[in-house]
């Protein structure tokens, strides 16, 4: 089970009806954790905005359960695994809320 109790997702609805927000494309932020987050979250969870807090908060709540950036990138499974658990448990406290 993951904890999310420091992590909250923060999407910034729009206020009028058929006011189209600009969204950022994931591959337009610097650090590459973002990057994955972003896309993850926009692929999966249909998140297509997620603040830059949102990001630093999934990315050190994966590294504080153990994950490790570089083996993620190196195609580890358990990491892959458990950044995947980690953002779903993140989105899905957020819906609760």
């Amino acid at each position: 089970m993951v904890s999310t109790s420091s992590v909250s997702l923060s999407i910034k609805p729009s206020l009028k009806k058929g006011v189209k927000m600009s969204t950022k494309h994931f591959r337009e932020y610097e650090r590459a954790d973002h990057r994955i987050i972003a896309k993850t979250l926009s692929q999966s969870h249909k998140v297509k905005n997620p603040s830059e807090a949102t990001l630093d908060g999934i990315s050190r709540l994966y590294s504080k359960k153990g994950g490790s950036w570089v083996l993620f990138f190196e195609g580890n499974p358990k990491h892959v695994a458990l950044l995947k658990n980690v953002i779903k448990a993140v989105v899905k406290r957020s819906k609760k809320k």
